[in-house]
């Protein structure tokens, strides 16, 4: 096989915004190094993958921030076929609107990327949706960080409702936008073995958390105890001081909200430093994560304040390349100076004023006991607060918990934050090794990471048991993981532990890591692996297998250098399991893998590939290819057996976005003439009818 030059591809940079209906996938088998096409897959692997991903945006921004595209691979009849749809919500619309006709809207409605958000001044932020699935019994989500929730139809994939109204939301900033920012886990939680059709999932903002925090936190306090209790102001000051965490209780059935605000056993509320990207449920517990993604409001808001220098030095440098033209021979040398000096200026004003901080070396977690919640009329619940030590990406829990005990697996990701992406004013951590071509990507890691488990006293908050693993062949940049689930009601299959957990290792390469993330995490006390002793070489991206009883890992599959893989789904065979097998390595893995077409780097070769679960590297691995695959940085996904075509019709779903438009808006921009205009123009219509890409370019 011949190696590219780059370790990481082009492709991971780019992908598709065409929406299509049903895309056919030739199958290849690769056995003994040989890869032949083969008409059918495995008889035994069958069912619906849904996948989300951001679509970047092409300008150097965050690769993580973009319109969410939804694919469903359907592996059915042993064949695979691709759907693909953006979900398009109401401010997708109002986004596009202003793009499209600039001059019609005014200058500070538009929307703007500034770090893992896109923001406009008036109108609020974007719902992108790009993130994960939630799926109940009866129903299937799609979920984003900074939005609420949204049903999705399995069938067309239009998204149809999104959970609750905005009365029932709280904003994650002080303000009152059409567009409101609302912070919740893109992972909420609902019993798995349970028969309610309900969830629980978190509304909160961390409040300021950033530089000068005490500063601004005691100045704040001294306008409080001046302004009065009952000013307005306060609660401004209550977001910067405190912000806010309540747990939220949603019936699926009947749409009612319920919600308490969460408070540790000293009387404190609790507060998360981070971000709660993630919750989950035991039998008689919740269990919530404050992680590794800091996300800082000068990354937010930077898009606004930092255009205006940009644009200066863009006049400047075009000046420069004016002169350099006219008079090449005299000023060529100066003008080259001149061009380091302003790159110069530009690259520090971005490390100062977007100054990188780094994630809390610790991870706190918050355990509700669920038999606190039955009590009636009760506005407030307690929580036990743990910290366990180092940086925390995902987790999964047993759904048992004997004699109180939680069960928790834990990947750490040491020395690595993935909300902070490679810049153009970047200098690399090693000499010519930081690609120009990667701007946009998320850095890459600075440590070894571990995978654990933890048993953890839920009653006195206290870790009883520990054990971790690191292992430099494998366990670098633990990024997300799959498992078979512990209820899988289509065929009527239950566990309480989860015995097997695959883990996608996104490896080590210098080619991601800037040399402010390399400075920043160089001389951290806590680290695994002296900065000295990181690799020189690349550190290829892997599937892990690990065995959460021996907590040893017992298989490892190594993707060809070139290629970057994502997003594990485990897929239950649909034979009955034997006897002396485990059924939690019973099925498949179902894996994106990102590459560059070797005949032409500025192509992908985007496909899906599929290991055997219980043997990865001496069973055959089938890979899924079109030359029309252009997948982005698949996220997460879920699996379904089956899915009901007949679930929605049409009409009834426009009817269900209908009325939920109308019912979150239709007072909201009533005395905002230009935003009504706007709304009853371009986004009510639609949104209502989801109409694609395509279609409004030609109604252009």
């Amino acid at each position: 096989m011949n190696k590219s030059k780059d370790q990481i591809p082009n492709s991971i940079m780019k992908a598709s915004r065409e929406e299509i209906d049903e895309l056919e996938l030739a199958i290849f088998k690769q056995e003994n190094n040989e890869l032949l096409k083969v008409e059918n897959l495995p008889d035994d692997l069958s069912g619906y993958i849904f996948i989300a991903a951001p679509l970047p945006y092409g300008d150097g921004s965050f690769i993580l921030n973009g319109d969410g595209m939804i694919y469903r691979l359907d592996l059915t009849e042993s064949k695979a076929k691709l759907k693909t749809k953006i979900a398009k919500t109401r401010c997708y619309y109002a986004d596009l609107a202003i793009q499209n006709q600039p001059n019609k809207y005014p200058k500070n409605f538009r929307f703007r990327n500034g770090g893992p958000s896109r923001m406009s001044k008036v109108l609020g932020s974007r719902n992108q949706l790009n993130t994960a699935f939630f799926q109940t019994r009866e129903q299937l989500f799609v979920t984003f960080d900074a939005g609420r929730p949204y049903e999705i139809d399995p069938s067309s994939l239009e998204i149809l409702e999104p959970m609750g109204s905005t009365k029932n939301w709280q904003e994650m900033f002080p303000l009152s936008s059409i567009f409101g920012t609302y912070s919740n886990p893109a992972h909420p939680a609902n019993d798995v073995k349970g028969l309610k059709e309900e969830l629980f999932t978190i509304n909160y903002s961390t409040g300021y958390k950033g530089l000068f925090r005490k500063s601004i936190q005691k100045i704040s306090q001294w306008i409080k105890n001046r302004v009065g209790e009952h000013n307005p102001i306060n609660k401004l000051i209550d977001y910067i001081q405190l912000g806010y965490t309540k747990l939220i209780f949603y019936d699926l059935k009947t749409k009612d909200f319920d919600s308490w605000e969460m408070i540790l056993p000293d009387g404190q509320t609790v507060s998360p430093d981070q971000t709660i990207h993630q919750m989950s449920i035991t039998e008689d517990y919740i269990i919530f994560m404050d992680i590794a993604f800091k996300v800082e409001l000068s990354q937010i808001f930077s898009a606004f304040w930092l255009k205006p220098i940009d644009n200066f030095k863009d006049i400047i440098l075009r000046i420069l390349n004016f002169i350099n033209i006219l008079f090449l021979s005299v000023f060529s040398k100066y003008g080259a100076n001149l061009k380091n000096i302003f790159s110069t200026i530009g690259r520090w004003i971005y490390l100062k004023f977007l100054r990188f901080i780094p994630p809390e070396p610790y991870t706190n977690l918050y355990i509700v006991s669920r038999q606190s919640l039955s009590t009636k009329n009760q506005n407030q619940i307690e929580v036990k607060k743990v910290t366990i030590p180092r940086e925390v990406s995902h987790f999964t829990v047993d759904y048992s918990n004997p004699d109180n005990k939680i069960i928790l697996h834990v990947g750490h990701n040491n020395g690595s934050d993935v909300t902070e992406w490679v810049r153009k004013y970047d200098l690399p951590a090693r000499e010519n090794k930081l690609r120009p071509e990667l701007v946009g990507m998320i850095v890459g890691t600075t440590d070894l990471g571990s995978l654990a488990r933890y048993v953890i006293d839920a009653e006195s908050g206290v870790v009883s048991d520990k054990r971790v693993i690191s292992d430099p062949r494998f366990t670098w940049s633990l990024s997300v993981n799959t498992h078979r689930e512990l209820c899988n009601q289509s065929i009527n299959e239950t566990a309480d532990t989860v015995k097997n957990i695959y883990w996608m290792s996104w490896g080590f390469s210098w080619e991601t890591i800037p040399e402010r993330i390399y400075s920043a995490y160089k001389d951290s006390k806590f680290r695994h692996t002296h900065h000295t002793q990181l690799p020189e070489d690349y550190k290829p991206t892997q599937l892990l297998r690990l065995d959460t009883e021996k907590m040893e890992i017992v298989d490892s599959f190594e993707f060809p250098y070139g290629h970057f893989a994502c997003t594990p789904q485990f897929i239950p065979s649909s034979l009955p399991c034997p006897k002396d097998k485990d059924p939690s390595i019973h099925g498949y893995i179902v894996c994106v893998v990102l590459a560059d077409n070797p005949d032409n780097p500025n192509q992908p070769q985007d496909e899906f590939w599929i290991l055997h679960a219980d043997d990865f590297n001496n069973k055959p691995v089938y890979r899924l290819r079109s030359p029309q695959l252009d997948l982005g940085l698949t996220i997460h996904s879920t699996w379904l057996e089956e899915i009901d075509k007949e679930k929605y019709s049409e009409s009834e779903r426009r009817q269900k976005r209908e009325i939920s438009v109308y019912e979150d808006y239709r007072e909201l921009i009533k005395k905002r003439p230009k935003i009504k205009e706007l709304f009853e123009e371009y986004v009510y219509s639609n949104f209502i009818q989801q109409t694609s890409e395509a279609k409004l370019k030609e109604q252009e």
